[in-house]
């Protein structure tokens, strides 16, 4: 149609298709575009003019890393992920055998999964803090490896057993262990309990708690701030007493 001279207008009324179909078609090898393959429909790449040489190197069993920085001296100037997908593409079109990890004399290592046990941090804090067991030899590796572990351990079981014996003379010593210690943190919750001590010291021996007092105070605020802003005081005392 485009070469019996009708207007870009007409065909698209009469096919539906739009113009910028319409401006491929015109521009393009219509035996070409209207093939409906892969190969038909694949995009032209800069790396085109470096096929030969990328083959080469494959076959070489040269590294993808160094194929780049070869052809980058050669004049290539894009990016290393359209190099890798290019590559790859390559590779399975041309049914090249091609192993990213080679040994010492240049053979292929066959990639086995290794017989590894994961310990998150999450299990490290259930451990120390709630006392969950880890795996047989693994307390041993992780604390081997984090020497600091040993001491948050010891002052997580020092800090508890002050609130069991009820004593003031553990509170002592274990604020003067601490206070000085490498571990800042540790350090700054020991001096952070002297600047409160009175109140520690009467947590420690006292048999009272403000717990109860302290769940309503959150209780408060919880049902304060779900309100979004309506919380005037009748309102507030209604939903409360609710």
């Amino acid at each position: 149609m485009l070469s019996q001279g009708y207007q870009p207008v007409y065909i698209r009324e009469l096919t539906g298709h739009t113009y910028k179909t319409i401006r491929k078609y015109k521009s393009g090898d219509p035996e070409i575009l209207c093939k409906n393959t892969a190969n038909a429909r694949k995009r032209t790449s800069i790396l085109d003019n470096y096929a030969n040489i990328i083959v080469e190197k494959l076959d070489e069993g040269m590294i993808l890393k160094d194929i780049f920085k070869h052809i980058t001296s050669k004049g290539y100037g894009g990016k290393q992920t359209n190099f890798y997908d290019y590559c790859k593409r390559i590779i399975e079109e041309n049914n090249i055998e091609y192993h990213t990890s080679k040994n010492i004399v240049g053979a292929p290592i066959n990639k086995k999964k290794l017989n590894v046990q994961f310990i998150s941090r999450s299990d490290i804090f259930d451990f120390i803090w709630l006392g969950k067991k880890l795996g047989a030899g693994l307390k041993d590796i992780v604390f081997n490896k984090y020497p600091i572990l040993y001491e948050i351990h010891a002052s997580v079981r020092e800090f508890r057993e002050i609130f069991n014996k009820k004593s003031i003379a553990y509170l002592n010593l274990y604020i003067d262990k601490y206070k000085n210690s490498d571990n800042r943190n540790l350090k700054s919750f020991a001096n952070g309990l002297l600047k409160d001590i009175e109140a520690i010291e009467n947590a420690v021996s006292s048999t009272f708690s403000n717990g109860y007092v302290e769940g309503n105070n959150n209780r408060l605020k919880m049902i304060k701030r779900i309100m979004y802003g309506r919380a005037g005081l009748p309102l507030l005392k209604a939903k409360i007493l609710y």
